[in-house]
């Protein structure tokens, strides 16, 4: 099996893993009450933007992702109209009223794995063979993008160096985490309950923020170095990184864990490739 292919799967599990959360939100009934949209719709509203997809258009672009998501791990011809299908959903649709850049993250992840179309779990036809210098570039180009644009804005907000980011937000979900609907946070017991006012918390905190940035920063020199101890120690330190996202958010971002880690096993450095 090679890298191409288990990173066909990983993309095809973090999209339907993705789509799979915001159904059960209620993401099929487009604005209905209680639904993921309504409740999208009226954040829009209150900061002031407008909702910009027609309920019609919604709901027909609805069966289209999911065709999408079905096709995705095919393999082939299958694989490459499927990652359109999907990058349709996310760059035409869901961006008009969910702009995240995650979520863009794996957008730009279906269009990378439309073009490499391994063979995949029913229909066979590799294309990834003789395309691999070209798929470690763009590897390489959507990782450090998602990860130094973070850093730099990270770096820019002197509220997230200092810690109050975070400390504010692990304080803000705790307080939260048994009133949703569906639990996006679930705080592990081992964590202390958040403090404002403890300075050794505030400490705590500000120590998590630069070394996020850090890791941020070294992370893709790392997948750049073409030894495998590089390659190493840049997929443990960024498992270390993201399961740090997910103690406090396990729900949300698990599509976006998928799909960051999926997309180490293709950069240049990658031991995975089979030549």
């Amino acid at each position: 099996m090679t890298a191409a292919t288990i990173y066909l799967y990983c993309i095809s599990l973090a999209v339907v893993s993705k789509f799979i959360l915001e159904h059960r939100f209620g993401a099929a009934r487009y604005c209905s009450t209680g639904s993921f949209t309504e409740f999208l719709n009226i954040r829009y509203f209150h900061e002031g933007f407008s909702l910009r997809v027609d309920p019609g258009f919604y709901r027909i672009s609805y069966c289209i992702k999911w065709v999408g998501a079905l096709l995705l791990p095919m393999g082939g011809f299958a694989s490459l109209i499927g990652g359109l299908l999907c990058a349709y959903w996310f760059f035409r649709v869901e961006i008009q009223y969910d702009y995240k850049h995650h979520t863009i993250f794996i957008g730009l992840n279906c269009v990378l794995v439309s073009f490499i179309a391994p063979s995949g779990l029913l229909l066979g036809g590799a294309l990834d063979q003789g395309s691999v210098l070209w798929t470690k570039c763009a590897a390489l180009l959507l990782i450090s993008q998602i990860y130094w644009s973070s850093a730099y804005i990270k770096i820019l907000s002197p509220m997230f160096t200092s810690g109050q980011v975070l400390h504010s937000l692990y304080f803000y979900l705790w307080d939260e985490q048994y009133r949703l609907r569906i639990r996006e946070t679930r705080i592990p017991s081992f964590l202390t309950k958040p403090d404002l006012g403890s300075l050794n918390q505030r400490r705590f905190f500000k120590g998590i923020s630069v070394t996020a940035i850090f890791l941020e920063l070294l992370v893709p020199v790392l997948l750049i170095i073409p030894a495998p101890g590089a390659w190493m120690g840049a997929f443990l330190l960024g498992v270390a990184m993201h399961l740090g996202f997910q103690i406090i958010l396990p729900t949300r971002l698990i599509p976006f864990f998928l799909a960051s880690m999926s997309l180490y096993l293709i950069c240049p450095s990658s031991p995975l490739w089979v030549s």
